[in-house]
């Protein structure tokens, strides 16, 4: 077995190379998957909040905000 260190046989500088280029692939592909992971999340946030605004002010406008109060709580829980 000449030529192999650790049992492993020697790299080429090609296959170095091609090693190198397929890692920053998959992490650029992560990259990517988080930021649209983070972007969907903020924006269900977001209308999770608008939702729960938009109740809030129809229970207040119908006088039946004590009625309501344990599911806005709710949603706003859900939103934090």
């Amino acid at each position: 077995m000449a030529g192999a260190k650790g049992g492993k046989a020697e790299e080429g500088p090609g296959v170095a190379r091609l090693r190198e280029r397929i890692a920053r692939g998959f992490a650029y592909v992560e990259d990517v998957m988080y930021v649209a992971l983070a972007a969907l999340l903020a924006l269900s946030a977001l209308v999770l909040l608008g939702a729960t605004a938009v109740t809030l002010v129809r229970s207040v406008a119908e006088s039946g905000l004590p009625g309501s109060i344990v599911g806005l709580l709710d949603q706003l829980l859900l939103v934090l």
